[in-house]
């Protein structure tokens, strides 16, 4: 039996699926990224401080204070495609 493979979105991490998919300028799926990173081809979140407080604030991890909470989200984030190099 083949398993299915599970795609994240490169920017926040998230599990993608075809109906959360960016768009590009020109209506084309973009499937590395999710609708709420990039939209019409667009970053939402210009930087990665940004988004990583984007993170602590609206997705708090259970049993971390915001420091903790922090820390894990910018290790998190420095291993996704694109934050890796950046």
């Amino acid at each position: 039996m083949k398993s299915k493979e599970i795609r994240y979105c490169e920017y926040c991490g998230i599990p993608l699926e075809y109906s959360i998919m960016s768009k590009t300028n020109e209506g084309e799926i973009d499937s590395r990224y999710c609708q709420w990173c990039l939209d019409n081809g667009n970053f939402v979140y210009q930087d990665f401080e940004q988004m990583l407080d984007f993170l602590v604030l609206n997705l708090p991890r259970e049993g971390m204070d915001e420091e903790e909470s922090r820390k894990y989200y910018s290790d998190y984030l420095r291993n996704l495609p694109y934050w890796r190099n950046r």
